[in-house]
């Protein structure tokens, strides 16, 4: 997990705006993240796992309840550099996202 630590830019479908994601180690949780996903004024707290090359982040717009789910793996080839999967948000909706340094 420590790999996954800084600023990381995000793109949802490919499309529009990025958004950027800062993850560091999770003060209660050893081997955990926790971090802030941010688009303008939009802030919204994360926390995430990365088990072997699979990557799980989960999204809340309160800070209390799940607003998203992100399930990826990192890019064979990529030295753990670019991240990619799919974003489940409200009523099954689904995004393809790529993260990257």
């Amino acid at each position: 997990p420590e790999q996954l630590h800084g600023v990381w830019t995000v793109q949802l479908d490919g499309a529009g705006p990025h958004w950027l994601l800062q993850l560091g180690p999770h003060p209660e949780h050893q081997g955990s993240l926790r971090g802030e996903l941010t688009q303008g004024a939009l802030r919204y707290p994360v926390v995430a796992d990365l088990d072997g090359r699979d990557f799980t982040l989960e999204e809340s717009h309160d800070g209390r309840r799940i607003a998203a789910t992100w399930l990826g793996e990192v890019v064979p080839g990529s030295c753990g550099q670019v991240l990619q999967g799919e974003r489940l948000g409200p009523q099954a909706h689904r995004q393809s996202f790529r993260m990257q340094r």
